[in-house]
């Protein structure tokens, strides 16, 4: 792994980014990249690698738990993390399943009842868009 290092520091950073992006902080997307590639880890590992604050730390885990990207295993005292992308792919299918589609199903039924075009063109536009993510998402999880 270590001769990959510069590589996979370099999408641990992209994971960070895309993370901020969704108006996280960095820290979650780093930290799931890090249980990734490197494996299990604590609390206070995941701190002293990253030079993080707990307080930090905590709160990503907890995101990443919530979404079921990362699962947590007690060891002794202390909980340790690892990704999970297998409960993180049924995470995003009932995302899809139960907020985007009902969503598009949503705005298709409404689209004739707007009768302002340019309405009429947002609505169009935002299922169309709905409509491409669950696309994305179905062909991610093949």
């Amino acid at each position: 792994m270590r001769e990959n290092s510069k590589a996979i520091e370099e999408i641990i950073s992209n994971l960070g980014n895309i993370t901020e992006k969704l108006g996280l902080n960095s820290a979650t997307g780093i930290i799931f990249g890090r249980l990734y590639f490197f494996g299990s880890k604590t609390q206070e590992q995941l701190k002293d690698e990253l030079n993080l604050g707990l307080s930090t730390v905590s709160q990503s885990l907890t995101v990443l738990e919530a979404f079921g990207f990362i699962s947590a295993k007690k060891d002794g005292r202390k909980k340790s993390y690892s990704a999970n992308l297998e409960k993180s792919n049924a995470v995003l299918e009932n995302i899809m399943r139960f907020n985007i589609q009902p969503l598009s199903a949503l705005i298709e039924s409404r689209e004739k009842d707007v009768k302002d075009k340019e309405t009429k063109l947002k609505l169009k536009s935002l299922r169309e868009h709905c409509n491409s993510c669950c696309y994305k998402i179905e062909r991610m999880m093949e």
